[in-house]
């Protein structure tokens, strides 16, 4: 058993938010549903639940990496915010997963076009497959759809090799002196 201020692993997340980036960032934190639709469960909507303080999420709301947050607060099953409410109604969900986070938003226009280069198909690169079964890539490159998705240090470390000026200061990715 965590004795308080012990301090736990850092985890990795990828937040694929193209319906509610905007209203969780300008609230401070991210939502979703328990479940899709049809009520049928999903990883990447539980995986919401598994947010720890300290855990780091990239978040791509589009074709692109935007922001990055740092949880601040364990994730609450609470009624959901009207605006991922809305997006979910016809499930006729009414709690989902609140997660409070401190947003950064990423520099020099951030990371564009989140897919692997056409010529990278069948040459998907090393550090792209070793991303683990994380699952946020297809067989072909591209981006797989769903909310959250856990990714490896290893990931974001290269991430931070490629885009090295986006990161801005402060943002848990920057080393502080």
């Amino acid at each position: 058993m965590m004795e308080k201020g012990q301090l736990m692993s850092r985890n990795y997340w990828w937040a694929n938010q193209a319906l509610c980036w905007k209203e969780d960032r300008a609230q401070g934190y991210i939502a979703g549903p328990l479940c899709g639709r049809n009520g049928k469960k999903f990883q990447h909507y539980s995986n919401l639940g598994k947010l720890n303080p300290g855990d780091v999420i990239l978040h791509a709301p589009s074709t692109g990496l935007e922001s990055i947050s740092q949880v601040t607060d364990l994730p609450q099953k609470v009624v959901m915010p009207a605006h991922v409410a809305k997006i979910y109604r016809s499930s006729g969900q009414e709690e989902g997963w609140v997660c409070k986070v401190e947003y950064f938003d990423l520099i020099n226009g951030g990371v564009g076009a989140w897919s692997v280069p056409s010529n990278w198909k069948n040459n998907i690169p090393k550090w792209l497959r070793e991303s683990g079964g994380t699952g946020i890539y297809r067989k072909d490159g591209q981006v797989k759809a769903g909310l959250l998705w856990p990714i490896t240090e290893y990931f974001v470390d290269e991430l931070k090799k490629l885009f090295p000026d986006v990161w801005p200061p402060g943002c848990p990715l920057v080393e502080s002196d």
